[in-house]
């Protein structure tokens, strides 16, 4: 996994609510005031808006729900010593009514939204080892879908809401797996020899993921695991894709940008466009490509 630098300075304002609200691309970047904070950007590019000022802690890994309403995302809160806890956070995507909604002390990664929007799926370390759990916002309820002694990761709830895709070492080196969202019937979609991690839904029922063999490049496959196909295929990192709302394009984070940009790739395979360039603002982290609601 990508690790992000901690975050140092002192509590500025909470939010700087944005224009719009819902759609376009998510992403994180330290791009302003040294740490991590969520930002929006078009997906033709164009001005880039701040959605979080949290001058103490790092924001990463954004997820806007299916309706367009609300955002969530990861805190990372540090001590000079190092990192404490991450912490699962939520907000409309207006920008206000910021609250946690996992809090316990360990590292809790990926959130993604149930179709109802009624929960999150999400990884956690809170066992000693990374499981997924999905917790209900109304009760705060958490359920362990994975319950295993291997590194459960990644997961991206499927466009219907009845499975979850998620990265896994069951198998040695970590392949992509798909289960039920109830977190029956776990099973290996990707069967292969090479590293393959961060699995993302299409509209259509198939698998975006990141596959490295001398660099992580981007892949796409039916629901089933058949067809397996390259998107891209260079000398560059193509990591942490998310596909558009209308399945035709791939947004993903690449160092061909250094230090992290973003490009965009027909999902058919073709010549990628940058989104976000090098300008000398920061990396660009975890793009997520929503819909406006």
């Amino acid at each position: 996994m990508l690790a992000a630098a901690l975050a140092a300075g002192c509590t500025d304002t909470n939010i700087t609510a944005p224009s719009i609200a819902g759609g376009g691309i998510l992403f994180a970047s330290d791009r302003r005031d040294a740490n991590f904070e969520l930002y929006r950007v078009g997906a033709a590019g164009g001005p880039v808006e701040r959605l979080t000022t949290d001058l103490a802690h790092n924001d990463l890994a954004p997820a806007l729900s299916a309706d367009g309403g609300r955002i969530a995302w990861e805190r990372e809160i540090a001590t000079p010593s190092g990192l404490t806890e991450v912490e699962l956070w939520v907000m409309d995507a207006d920008g206000g009514n910021a609250r946690a909604v996992v809090d316990n002390g360990s590292e809790n990664r990926s959130p993604s939204w149930t179709a109802d929007g009624g929960a999150l799926v999400y990884a956690s370390f809170v066992t000693g080892n990374w499981e997924i759990f999905r917790v209900d916002l109304a009760t705060g309820a958490t359920t362990n879908l994975t319950e295993s002694p291997f590194a459960d990761q990644a997961p991206r709830v499927t466009r219907d809401g009845a499975s979850v895709l998620f990265h896994t070492n069951r198998d040695v080196q970590f392949e992509v797996y798909v289960m039920d969202a109830d977190g029956g019937n776990a099973r290996n979609l990707s069967r292969s020899d090479a590293d393959d991690r961060y699995p993302v839904p299409t509209p259509d029922g198939g698998v975006v993921w990141s596959r490295f063999t001398d660099s992580f490049d981007l892949w796409i496959m039916d629901g089933d695991g058949d067809g397996q196909r390259a998107i891209t295929w260079t000398a560059y990192e193509e990591l942490s894709p998310s596909v558009s709302p209308d399945g035709g394009e791939v947004v993903y984070q690449t160092n061909r940008l250094p230090p992290q940009g973003l490009e965009i790739v027909p999902i058919g395979g073709g010549t990628p466009r940058a989104v976000l360039t090098d300008d000398g603002s920061g990396s660009a982290l975890h793009p997520f490509w929503g819909s406006a609601p």
